[in-house]
């Protein structure tokens, strides 16, 4: 009784029972063609252990896949989360978008990771004239029907901002929710939101609450790693005046995401206009 079990998964260094190694991809060897003197008993159980080995190996490698798909900050990785759904968000504005801007006067804005476009999809709806920047190309697309279908006009870049910052001063509102920027030696995604205000313009950063528990720490990715509104707040200088800077409870669509408060930072440039 011999038997070779061939996948299309990757498996080297099996070793025969007279300790010859097989060295292939995805290649099991069982029964007695590991050991020409086995009997059908034998054969037969170690073929059951061979059957051991490839379930284990083939969830090692699912979680390894899984674990890629969740890994990674650049463009092909976001692109990549986004082709696993239809559609990824809520397709809601964000609440907090919508309390803190909404008394606001409307004028220039940038939404930085703006995903699927519902938070400047809304903006451009209460009037506002909106660049939606996000690294993603397959969640712009989305964004681009989306306003399509609405009736809106935005202006959507695909751009990763502390490599590609935007203009200077030039944004009467530059907000950011849930920021997916990563920190950097030098800061420069925070730089970048703060340096793109105009004068009298305002700055918007909602967060988690890394401090109310672990809802979004998990082993392929740390909240702590990414630009939080403490981190921004702390590069404020006197030119800016901060409005609001605190935790409350986060209102969301039903069903979508963990029930973490959030942190609000909104603050504007009080430097005159040049």
């Amino acid at each position: 009784m011999a038997a070779v079990v061939s996948t299309d998964h990757t498996v080297a260094g099996v070793q025969l029972a007279n300790g010859r190694m097989i060295d292939a991809d995805g290649v099991y060897a069982a029964g007695n063609i590991a050991d020409v003197s086995h009997q059908v008993l034998q054969a037969a159980a170690e073929g059951s252990q061979v059957a051991g080995a490839i379930n284990a190996d083939l969830a090692h490698e699912d979680a390894s896949l899984a674990l890629a798909a969740l890994s990674g900050d650049g463009s092909d990785d976001w692109d990549r989360r986004y082709a696993q759904q239809t559609q990824r968000w809520s397709g809601q504005p964000n609440a907090t978008l919508i309390a803190e801007v909404e008394r606001l006067d409307p004028g220039s804005a940038l939404d930085v990771g703006c995903g699927e476009g519902a938070d400047a999809i809304w903006l451009a709806l209460q009037g506002w004239d909106i660049t939606g920047a996000d690294i993603s190309q397959i969640a712009l697309d989305r964004a681009r029907r989306v306003a399509a279908d609405t009736g809106v006009d935005i202006d959507w870049v695909q751009a990763d901002i502390a490599v590609e910052p935007p203009e200077r001063k030039r944004y009467d509102l530059v907000s950011v929710s849930y920021p997916a920027l990563p920190h950097t030696p030098g800061d420069d995604a925070i730089h970048a939101l703060i340096d793109a205000v105009a004068p009298g313009g305002t700055l918007l950063v909602v967060g988690h609450d890394l401090a109310s528990g672990d809802g979004h720490r998990h082993h392929a990715f740390d909240p702590c790693d990414y630009v939080q509104p403490a981190d921004v707040a702390q590069h404020l200088d006197a030119t800016w005046t901060i409005d609001v800077h605190q935790t409350r409870p986060r209102t969301r669509p039903p069903g979508v995401g963990p029930d973490v408060p959030d942190v609000v930072l909104r603050a504007h440039r009080t430097e005159p206009t040049a």
